[in-house]
């Protein structure tokens, strides 16, 4: 394993637009279209899913083979909503065996929140990773073409 960040997905470079222009690797591109989610994702994940899977379609970033990535982070959002309940309902500290302990709660939220952010920027779903996107559309033509205008 190579030192540094990793790798910027080459679906998010295209949309970001590649300001230093260099080359980008030769990907394989699947068509972008939604796949079906698992028939375990269930409630508050499977609402998850279906708010943002036809977003993520629309703009080109969700294909079938994103299927696994995109449930593991609607599972990890029904864990953070989850928790959540239970701390609604509950208090931050606990008492257990004699003893005042933190919610175990807590981390199980945490958890999730650091899942839930990991895989929402995979598909640049984090306002810094939008921060950075523009619309292929949107990019200006090379320096010439700028000049000229």
């Amino acid at each position: 394993m190579t030192p540094g960040p990793k790798p910027k997905p080459i679906h998010l470079k295209l949309i970001e637009g590649n300001p230093g222009k260099r080359p980008l690797p030769a990907t394989p591109m699947p068509e972008p279209k939604a796949p079906d989610p698992p028939p375990e994702l269930e409630g508050d994940g499977l609402a998850e899913w279906e708010r943002v899977a036809p977003q993520l379609e629309r703009l080109g970033l969700l294909s079938h083979l994103d299927r696994a990535a995109l449930a593991a982070y609607c599972w990890a959002w029904a864990r953070l909503l989850a928790a959540g309940r239970v701390l609604a309902e509950s208090t931050v500290l606990i008492r257990k065996d004699r003893r005042i302990v933190k919610n175990p709660a807590i981390q199980v939220a945490r958890d999730a929140a650091q899942e839930c952010r990991a895989w929402a920027a995979e598909f640049g779903m984090t306002p810094s990773a939008r921060a950075r996107m523009t619309l292929p559309d949107q990019n200006p033509g090379d320096d010439l073409e700028r000049l000229l205008q």
